[in-house]
């Protein structure tokens, strides 16, 4: 695969995962993790 393809989605992945830190970081504002199926 093509090396700077993989560079772009890490820096994506890494972006996503700060926004997601950051929705868990403010206090009050619950959200469902999309990966664990709520019962």
């Amino acid at each position: 695969m093509d090396s700077t393809f993989l560079d772009a989605l890490h820096q994506y992945a890494d972006e996503k995962q700060t926004f997601l830190d950051l929705l868990d970081s403010q206090p009050g504002q619950p959200h469902p993790n999309p990966q664990e199926p709520q019962p």
